[in-house]
């Protein structure tokens, strides 16, 4: 992503699960180890909690910054499907200029690229480009997203509810079923028609 992220002009933050926004000048910072979670960290919980604080953060920097108009994003349909629904939950405060590379990593410097270029003609010529919504349809009827597990392991032993596993396949099963994964899906396909009807009005 160098174009993008050696360019001084652009303000830049990292969408993390479960972080929410990042600083990006910081993600490495010594004293803010928790920015950079590993892998081994995180464990399958809801995603609707992230959106929301997402949509929270979209809210306030609006209202600190009432002329800011564009957001841009460049990275996998994965974290634009959760900025295009918290934005739709604050009811979108920004339009979002995105760039999704269509080969995944090997095609992320083109796209820096491209979206550097984007923004540059939007900025000061206001040339608004014609975008492609990407297909939502298997991020739709997946389950969850990512939450931390040590939080998590850390409100089991307070609770003394469980033992903590000692494997992550053993942690998977540390759940609360509180419906089916039938209802779990046709509720969430239900939230996102309506917030996709009401982008489209």
């Amino acid at each position: 992503m160098k174009a993008i992220r050696c360019d001084e002009n652009f303000e830049k933050v990292i969408i993390s699960e479960p972080l929410t926004i990042i600083p990006y000048e910081i993600e490495m910072h010594p004293l803010r180890s928790d920015y950079n979670l590993p892998a081994k960290d995180l464990s399958i919980q809801s995603e609707f909690a992230f959106q929301t604080r997402l949509g929270f953060w979209l809210s306030k920097l609006k209202r600190r910054q009432p002329e800011r108009k564009y957001i841009y994003y460049l990275g996998a349909t994965h974290h634009y499907f959760i900025l295009f629904w918290a934005n739709a939950m604050a009811d979108y405060p920004f339009t979002i200029i995105h760039e999704i590379p269509p080969c995944g990593i090997r095609d992320y410097a083109r796209s820096a690229e491209k979206l550097r270029d984007i923004i540059y003609e939007l900025e000061d010529v206001d040339i608004i480009p014609l975008l492609k919504q990407p297909n939502f349809d298997q991020w739709i009827k997946k389950i969850g997203g990512y939450s931390n597990r040590k939080f998590w392991e850390s409100i089991q032993l307070l609770q003394k509810a469980v033992a903590i596993p000692n494997s992550r396949a053993d942690f998977s099963m540390e759940s609360i079923k509180v419906t089916s994964i039938e209802n779990f899906r046709e509720g969430f396909e239900t939230i996102y028609q309506i917030l996709l009807e009401e982008s489209q009005v």
